[in-house]
């Protein structure tokens, strides 16, 4: 008989490719991704609707042959979803009852081998089972607005960083660049890395630029559907004195690195890219604009100048820079992206390239070959 740390870790594998992580309804992948659809679906479309499109959605598991966990644990989810918001439908409940009947996907559990998981999940679906002979409670469905634009191309926010008192949690200044894995210039991936002192911008005023509105697709459930997201530039500036607009137009834009991956479970890259664009995801865009101490930003405003969208494309344009952008939860994660190469720079002596010089450009990537390798390596040597 293998030793008991042997049998937790097969129990363990056994369950991860059960695709579970606990006994409880939602504990697994195949329940919660019903239950994120759900939130999603409808709140976007009535109950019909939202329905037919869930089955549809997950109609792989719903045309298998056989009923086990996954199966069976779509209907458990579903149900209990349904019922919390008052839309429980008969076809739904009755489905979910006959399989509760015969503790449908239990099985697998008994497969898995350990017998208080067995109890506990049996205890878990005859508490659904009571639950479904209840009657539900009013309907109550949190409906989803899509997401507008918050900025129109050619408004300004400038904003000022909170101050902090302490070094180590000053969110607006690297303590530790990121490894140079991408870089292909000799005194870029020569720079220090692992312990610096960048530039630091807490109490200073930054700026960013709107210059265009991009169309983002609902996932997975609802591609049709899209939600506006502002596309935004970087400027060069920071200060202790908050800037006029003549001074801002005078200014150039940082760039960053971007890397698209081609499997980023295995890391490994397909590209890498000196990119100057970069949108504010919509389900946190509230968040990141708001003068808040969740966003550690002091004070915001807006100023609007249409011409700077002209200015900006007339300097990228002709420098034949990629056109791809990338995108953050919020303004601080999008300033670590963008500055980090700009402390980068003055730590190495290499230029980047802010666009207001013609003969300047910015200094060579690795291929996406060698930046995985070099990726990976890093990995390794920090675990």
């Amino acid at each position: 008989m293998p030793p008991l740390r042997l049998c937790k870790k097969i129990y363990a594998e056994r369950m991860m490719l059960m695709g579970s992580w606990g006994t409880a309804i939602y504990s697994n992948d195949t329940a919660s991704d019903v239950r994120d659809a759900c939130r999603e679906l409808y709140g976007l479309w009535d109950v019909q609707e939202a329905e037919k499109r869930l089955f549809t959605a997950f109609q792989e598991v719903l045309q298998q042959d056989w009923i086990d966990d996954d199966n069976a644990s779509f209907w458990y989810a579903l149900s209990d979803w349904q019922w919390k918001h008052g839309v429980l439908s008969d076809p739904v409940k009755e489905k979910t009852l006959c399989l509760l009947e015969s503790y449908a996907g239990l099985d697998d559990w008994e497969e898995a081998g350990n017998k208080k998981d067995v109890e506990k999940r049996r205890g878990v679906l005859d508490k659904l089972k009571a639950q479904l002979l209840t009657p539900q409670p009013p309907q109550k469905i949190s409906k989803i607005r899509l997401a507008k634009a918050k900025h129109k191309p050619g408004d300004i926010i400038v904003f000022q960083a909170c101050t902090s008192q302490d070094w180590e949690q000053d969110p607006w200044q690297h303590h530790k660049l990121s490894s140079p894995y991408a870089h292909g210039d000799p005194q870029m991936l020569a720079a220090p890395c692992d312990s610096v002192e960048g530039v630091p911008h807490n109490g200073m005023y930054l700026a960013i630029l709107c210059v265009g509105i991009e169309r983002l697709p609902r996932q997975p459930y609802a591609p049709e559907l899209f939600e506006e997201a502002g596309i935004y530039v970087w400027y060069d500036f920071a200060s202790r004195e908050k800037p006029t607009l003549e001074a801002l137009k005078s200014c150039g834009f940082l760039p960053a690195i971007h890397c698209e991956w081609e499997d980023i479970n295995r890391m490994t890259l397909r590209n890498t890219a000196w990119i100057y664009r970069f949108v504010i995801d919509p389900f946190y865009r509230n968040i990141a604009f708001r003068a808040c101490e969740q966003e550690d930003i002091s004070h915001m405003e807006l100023l609007s100048c249409p011409v700077e969208v002209t200015r900006f494309e007339g300097l990228f344009s002709p420098k034949g820079y990629s056109t791809d952008y990338c995108l953050h939860f919020g303004l601080r994660e999008a300033h670590s992206t963008f500055w980090e190469e700009r402390d980068r720079s003055l730590l190495s002596g290499v230029p980047i390239d802010n666009l207001l010089e013609e003969g300047v450009v910015n200094p060579p990537l690795a291929s996406p070959e060698e930046a995985t390798r070099r990726l990976k390596a890093s990995i390794k040597e920090n675990l």
